[in-house]
């Protein structure tokens, strides 16, 4: 009479949350699975995880139950989950700069998640200016603090910086920082970061162009400004 008390009361019984039905056996054994029917004071058919179908009398049965499946989809690990772990970067931003000229930068940084918020890496990059066949070619560390950790998992502001050489037309160091956001795509290692940036660039002297033989001067730039971009991480 217990049992059919209790697979009346759990048969109809509907839940937000996913569930199993479990059979606790008097010999000791656990069922668990869909239960497919239940005959009052005679028996109780039950299909299992793998597909098998077990009948069991009802003095079988110690009693039957029901058992909630947690849903582990946000608690699935994030990318930062993972540390210590390879992480990737590439980037791409516009730069203007303090002479009024526009740059666009393409880069790659390849390193380490050391911890859940610290990146360290070394990176590669190229510096194209629009209005002219000036290119530069950039080496530098890379470095970002992210603090998914403390806001929500799949979100998080960030503080970067990039710090090195240019090579080529445009010749000088260079330091980057940044502030922005960091998004992942969903439970997985790739996530997004738009960003604005400063990038404070050495003064550049240009020895070989047509400002420098009609004056007779060597011409100073100073390609630093202000930079806008976004990264994809990996």
């Amino acid at each position: 009479m217990v049992l059919l008390l209790q697979g009346i009361m759990f048969l109809p019984q509907a839940s937000a949350q996913q569930s199993k039905d479990v059979i606790y056996l008097k010999n000791g054994s656990i069922i668990k699975g869909s239960i497919q029917s239940m005959i009052p004071n005679e028996s109780v058919t039950i299909k299992g995880a793998d597909g098998n179908v077990w009948v069991f009398k009802t003095d079988e049965i110690n009693k039957v139950d029901k058992e909630i499946i947690l849903d582990d989809k946000e608690n699935r690990p994030y990318g930062y989950d993972k540390a210590p772990r390879y992480r990737g970067f590439f980037g791409s931003s516009w730069l203007f700069d303090k002479d009024g000229y526009a740059h666009n930068l393409y880069y790659v940084s390849n390193g380490c998640l050391i911890t859940p918020d610290l990146y360290v890496g070394l990176g590669l990059g190229l510096d194209k200016f629009f209005v002219n066949s000036n290119t530069s070619f950039l080496v530098f560390l890379h470095s970002r603090h992210e603090l998914h950790s403390k806001f929500r998992r799949n979100f998080s502001p960030f503080i970067d910086l990039r710090a090195g050489y240019a090579g080529a037309d445009y010749s000088g160091s260079f330091a980057t920082p940044s502030i922005g956001f960091h998004f992942y795509f969903g439970h997985t290692v790739l996530g997004i970061s738009p960003y604005i940036a400063y990038c404070c660039r050495s003064t550049v002297t240009l020895e070989d162009n047509d400002y420098s033989s009609y004056y007779g001067e060597r011409e100073k730039r100073t390609p630093g400004g202000f930079e806008f971009g976004f990264m994809i991480d990996f």
